[in-house]
């Protein structure tokens, strides 16, 4: 893992489809920086300008321009290198992951206790809005 993107001077990732892109979290934590397609989960991972550089998915000259761009300043890399492995520390160690699952596995199971059946209440959100026949007794057909 880390020792390939330790010895790389950029990590590309040109994908159309992406969830939250483990490889760029991972060359990040390595000093590595990162041109990736600006899909989905990417931007949250590669900061654009700070980590490396997102370029529209699917053009290919903006994404070849971003990588000479890159492997033409070292000093770039460096600061991006540094910058993304501060990064990606504060953002996706594991932690950080941790505390976030609780918290929000916390804030279920709060919800959960101040409303039992497990309906959204107004209180908890202003823009609900019961829906019809919920809440009034069934109608009887005789």
């Amino acid at each position: 893992g880390a020792e390939w993107f330790a010895g790389s001077a950029i990590t590309v990732l040109p994908s159309l489809y992406e969830g939250l892109p483990l490889v760029a979290i991972e060359s990040l934590a390595a000093g590595c920086p990162v041109v990736a397609t600006a899909v989905d989960g990417t931007p949250e991972v590669v900061v654009h300008g700070k980590t490396g550089f997102c370029v529209p998915a699917g053009d290919g000259h903006a994404l070849a321009s971003a990588i000479c761009d890159l492997l033409a300043s070292p000093e770039l890399r460096r600061q991006f290198g540094r910058d993304g492995a501060l990064w990606a520390r504060e953002r996706f160690s594991k932690e950080r992951q941790l505390e976030e699952t609780q918290n929000l596995y916390q804030s279920l199971w709060e919800r959960s206790r101040r409303n039992p059946n497990g309906r959204r209440t107004a209180s908890e959100d202003p823009s609900y809005s019961e829906p019809a026949g919920v809440g009034k007794p069934a109608s009887r057909v005789v």
